[in-house]
């Protein structure tokens, strides 16, 4: 059985919200406890799959291809069983245009099938069950459904924050902010898509449904994907707006037309953790998770090297280090993502902080963020929407090679590369 493997990967006027850390490194390639999203992703599905795909290919439309090509050079010497290739778009065409142009070479005659994912999405990255349930189940479409309560619960449980009690009202706040499936509890059938409903469409299904969020991973057989893109293309092709058909939105052009239709559509129920990588907040917590050893998060491959040499340091619960990191004496790192090359004086304390590589930070300084609960809302509520920079006053971001002077307090500010800080700063952002 050979399927085909896409990962979107998105370009320069996507991820905005991801700055200024994507200014210089593309969003999906951004090292998490020491390694890109991508990189999970696609371990995982050698991991899980690695006898049923034959080609992975790289989805995005950056003017610069090089990094993503040399990236794909690299996997391929990784997995030589596998083809592994950028495409490059020449502008956006929507999370499924791009497969429209480019069906032929990704769905070739020995392919079989697809499986196509969000590369923004971080979870435990459920492949194998979820592709044996397809095949089980012969489906024609199969999304990834999410139990939109546990996403308020993660942030709260990996960063530490008193919990509350999730209430009905949480629920359907959530749901405005994503694609929302409906399904049959007893078959897990798909019978309504929806993309960022109104607070109150919940309330309309009974105890036979499930609502669950869209998470970003898709599983086609190769008939129904390609039938489902050419009818999309001829759909826009015929409306108002003419030469548009080659951009085609998967959500809105596909997803919410699919139940009115007799492919097989079903849902894949994900009782675990998720979330996208749509903000630095939202990095943090991916970080989080992944440095704990626990629920499937981190596999033997992947174990970090968190217990750092200097007694005289001390490195506290979700702080990742990077390669070739000098810190000194009397130094308190928790709750932070401290990159390549960064140097950190003695008797500094970090927290609720992202360090970007080759930041420098003086002795005696505090770099302080603030994380709690209002901070989780404006991040689930807020992160789809444009200016998220005002969003995101409740961390600490020093972009690459910042120069942070001895006793320097920096407290929920952000700082664009090549700054150097000679005083403190409060709620600023330093451009």
């Amino acid at each position: 059985m050979a399927y085909s493997v896409v990962i979107l990967v998105g370009g320069e006027t996507t991820g905005t919200r991801f700055r200024p850390l994507s200014i210089n490194t593309p969003k999906t390639l951004f090292p998490i406890a020491s390694k890109s999203l991508i990189s999970r992703i696609i371990d995982k599905l050698m991991s899980h799959l690695h006898h049923s795909i034959s080609q992975v290919f790289l989805l995005g439309f950056f003017k610069d291809s090089a990094v993503f090509e040399n990236y794909s050079h690299k996997l391929a010497g990784k997995y030589p069983t596998v083809v592994f290739e950028y495409l490059s778009e020449a502008n956006s065409k929507g999370t499924a245009g791009g497969l429209y142009q480019y069906r032929d070479k990704i769905l070739t005659p020995e392919s079989e099938g697809l499986i196509f994912v969000h590369g923004d999405v971080f979870c435990n990255y459920p492949f194998e069950m979820m592709f044996d349930q397809h095949i089980q189940q012969r489906s024609g479409v199969m999304v990834l459904g999410v139990n939109p309560l546990l996403i308020p619960d993660f942030f709260r449980k990996y960063l530490n924050i008193q919990a509350d009690d999730p209430v009905a009202s949480e629920k359907n706040s959530i749901l405005s902010c994503f694609g929302t499936i409906i399904s049959k509890k007893a078959s897990d059938s798909v019978m309504h898509y929806v993309e960022k409903p109104s607070s109150e469409f919940c309330v309309q299904f009974d105890s036979e449904y499930d609502v669950l969020i869209n998470g970003g991973i898709y599983m086609f057989s190769k008939d129904v994907i390609l039938n489902l893109l050419e009818v999309a293309h001829i759909r826009k092709e015929t409306e108002e707006v003419t030469g548009k058909g080659d951009n085609i939105s998967l959500e809105m052009d596909i997803l919410r037309w699919l139940p009115h239709q007799t492919y097989s559509f079903d849902v894949f129920k994900h009782q675990d953790y998720w979330y996208n990588l749509k903000t630095p907040l939202s990095a943090l917590l991916a970080n989080s998770a992944f440095s704990r050893n626990s629920n499937g998060w981190n596999d033997e491959a992947d174990q970090l090297d968190l217990e750092y040499t200097n007694p005289y340091v001390t490195i506290g619960k979700n702080a990742t280090i990077g390669r070739n990191v000098k810190i000194g004496n009397g130094v308190k790192i928790e709750n932070a993502i401290i990159g390549d090359n960064v140097i950190i004086g003695d008797n500094s304390y970090v927290t609720n902080a992202i360090i970007d590589s080759s930041v420098v930070i003086g002795p005696w300084c505090r770099i302080e963020g603030s994380i709690n609960n209002s901070t989780i809302w404006n991040d689930i509520k807020h992160s789809h929407s444009a200016g998220n920079i005002q969003n995101i006053h409740n961390l600490v971001v020093l972009c690459e090679n910042t120069h942070v002077s001895e006793g320097v307090f920096v407290f929920n500010s952000i700082v664009l590369p090549h700054k150097e800080l000679s005083c403190d700063i409060k709620y600023e952002i330093v451009m």
